[in-house]
């Protein structure tokens, strides 16, 4: 049984976006036959658990959709809440000991937690989100250093998240040349800012393909990654 990988959109900034991309990501891989688990350790809001108990209400999913889907052996990716304690304790156990191919972590939006440290050397990657303005940039790369000091080999990748069209290039170009400066992958794809679009489609079992292919696509074939644990050795050969 082969390890599971385990990758974490990650910001100090609340509200950057790690959790919408957290659940367009997780969404369309699952759809994809990839097997996903998100441990969300988000205290006290648990968005995405909540996201996922909206999801399941009637006036949502007709419970006749899920008793088909269930019958073809489709069962929506499983969701844990747990403290970040409980996160470190178990993680190990459940990446060696399960048939888990990705474990997504939508953590905190702060890393002033203690033992956050710890579970920084247990993440394979990290996409951290960024906004274009200067409080989420500060925050992004505080997030660069905080990941950079207590796991040296871990693959960081960066991404533009509620941008506008037309964004301030000029800005954007000079803020990107300092992220890549820490040795950081920035995407090309870009979660563009839609109005209230995302959040009134976003599902965690539905995936959303025109927010999260060209996303998922650059995962698996651009952005920096332990080759040993990569995760388009688990995934099929197209997301087309």
């Amino acid at each position: 049984m082969s390890q599971s990988k385990v990758i974490a959109f990650s910001s100090q900034k609340g509200g950057a976006g790690k959790t919408t991309l957290t659940q367009l990501v997780a969404t369309y891989l699952f759809s994809q036959q990839v097997k996903v688990l998100v441990i969300d350790t988000d205290f006290p809001q648990h968005s995405f658990s909540r996201s996922r108990q909206r999801d399941l209400l009637p006036s949502i999913t007709s419970p006749d959709l899920l008793a088909s889907m269930a019958e073809k052996g489709i069962v929506p990716y499983p969701i844990e809440t747990m403290t970040m304690d409980d996160l470190i304790r178990v993680l190990p156990h459940i990446r060696t000991s399960t048939n888990i191919d990705v474990i997504f972590l939508d953590l905190p939006g702060t890393l002033n937690i203690d033992n956050f440290a710890l579970l920084a050397k247990q993440i394979d990657q990290v996409i951290i989100p960024f906004e274009l303005e200067f409080k989420s940039f500060v925050a992004g790369m505080d997030t660069i250093d905080f990941y950079q000091l207590h796991n040296s080999t871990i693959p960081i990748s960066a991404i533009w998240t509620k941008l506008k069209t037309p964004h301030k290039v000029k800005m954007k170009e000079q803020l990107e040349s300092a992220i890549k400066g820490k040795g950081v992958y920035v995407f090309e794809s870009v979660l563009k800012e839609a109005g209230s679009s995302i959040a009134e489609q976003i599902s965690t079992i539905f995936p959303l393909k025109h927010f999260s292919q060209n996303i998922v696509e650059e995962l698996l074939n651009k952005a920096p990654t332990h080759t040993s644990m990569a995760l388009n050795q688990t995934a099929p050969e197209s997301v087309s």
